[in-house]
């Protein structure tokens, strides 16, 4: 009886000991996962300050963008009627002007629609767009005045 109850023993302490190895693995495994969500949480937030950093870049450009481009047209009418009195002989070298850079602003403009990224390309043909709508009226006025 002596033996079973040492064998009993032995057996309660392996038992125990199992149960400890187990629960120090579940505890070491549980550590990891945690680590791991928070290396996974720490890069969603530098994402995410990334993303605003750069939407609020985008926000400035495209701010400045739009500055230009009301400051730029009031300029861009006035050189289109400057432009529209140039002649050769009795061409009228102005007003081809004013419609062939105005005419290629337009297709600048529909590119710049595609890629809104491209600033450049959307403040220069949204100027030079008011070259071509500056000669029309130019044009429609002399039509109505008979000239």
């Amino acid at each position: 009886m002596a033996s079973e109850t040492a064998l009993m023993r032995r057996e309660a302490a392996k038992g125990a000991f199992l149960d400890e190895i187990r629960r120090l693995e579940d505890e070491a495994q549980a550590t990891a996962f945690g680590q791991e969500c928070l290396e996974r949480q720490r890069a969603d937030e530098a994402r995410s300050a990334e993303l605003a950093r750069q939407q609020a870049e985008n926000a400035t450009k495209d701010r400045k963008a739009h500055v230009t481009i009301e400051v730029a047209q009031p300029v861009a009418s006035v050189l289109a009627g400057g432009i529209s009195t140039l002649r050769v002989g009795s061409f009228p070298i102005g007003t081809a002007v004013n419609y062939t850079l105005g005419g290629v602003s337009k297709i600048g403009s529909i590119q710049s629609i595609k890629h809104p990224q491209k600033r450049v390309l959307r403040v220069v043909s949204a100027v030079s767009k008011e070259l071509l709508h500056c000669q029309m009226a130019i044009d429609t006025r002399r039509l109505i005045n008979g000239s």
